[in-house]
């Protein structure tokens, strides 16, 4: 029997789907996305989902957001290092080095191909800069244990990112993969769990995250934030839409995709089993 690595993975629905978002007009992020975002944060558990145009993007918009908070002070500076595993995508990499961060690659686990813990402790000790994050990869469908996770990140003082681009679906102890650290990110590219075609989004409990990584994903602009924005002067008409407020991007997702994904995650469970 021949096994193809990756379907188009798209049914009649979702091609229906499509098609009424190109006779609506509304092409561009807007209502799909936000139900899409409610319906993804439903399903992880978590209070905020933040979709963008792929999960590479997300692991961007992760860091970015933890270097350059439009609140408070930064979780994380440049030059401090963030443990990842030694088998990994390139742009879960890439974006720590873009920004200025040290990855500092980690041994994985010969059953798991996750982030071996025992090697990460020893290369915290021996680290020549400042430790200060842990970005472990739920490799291929597995949950790391979110307890061992979260004992390590506070024991070691580290903040704890995952990536949970190949393990949307997957549990430990009744927490989906992921949901446990301070932000996660969701890749729907054809080939994964539920598809958007291309397309991703970041999971997190933290209100003023969210809302930072609302304003990157477009332009570093106010206007989709849930918590408001304290101005110098007060803002009305259109001025009041063009308020930018902190870093930014142009990674968001389309209508198109989030049509898609409203139909993919209704078949999730089905397309999980599947795959076991």
């Amino acid at each position: 029997m021949r096994v193809p690595l990756a379907v188009v993975g798209l049914n009649e629905l979702d091609i229906e789907n499509v098609v009424k978002v190109l006779r609506s007009g509304k092409l561009t992020m807007g209502d799909n996305v936000a139900k899409f975002e409610i319906a993804m944060s439903e399903y992880l558990g978590v209070n905020h989902f933040i979709m963008v145009n792929s999960g590479s993007s997300a692991n961007l918009l992760i860091f970015e957001s933890l270097l350059r908070p439009l609140n408070g002070k930064p979780k994380l500076k440049i030059g401090d290092g963030v443990l990842v595993p030694a088998i990994a995508w390139p742009t879960s990499i890439w974006p720590i080095i873009q920004l200025g961060l040290v990855p500092i690659f980690i041994d994985v686990a010969r059953d798991t191909f996750a982030l071996d813990l025992n090697s990460a402790s020893r290369a915290i000790s021996q680290s020549e800069v400042p430790v200060k994050a842990i970005f472990p990869i739920h490799p291929l469908g597995f949950a790391i244990d979110q307890e061992e996770l979260n004992s390590f990140a506070q024991e070691n003082s580290l903040i704890l990112v995952s990536d949970v681009c190949e393990s949307l679906g997957s549990w430990s102890r009744g927490l989906h993969a992921g949901t446990t650290g301070i932000a996660a990110s969701f890749s729907f590219y054809f080939s994964h769990h539920i598809t958007t075609m291309e397309g991703g989004g970041i999971a997190t409990n933290d209100p003023e995250l969210a809302d930072d990584l609302r304003s990157m994903r477009s332009h570093g602009w106010s206007r989709d934030r849930l918590i408001p924005v304290k101005a110098d002067r007060e803002l009305s008409g259109p001025e009041s839409k063009f308020q930018f407020v902190t870093t930014g991007y142009n990674l968001r997702p389309t209508e198109i995709q989030a049509a898609i994904g409203l139909g993919q995650i209704q078949k999730i469970d089905e397309y999980i089993q599947k795959r076991r």
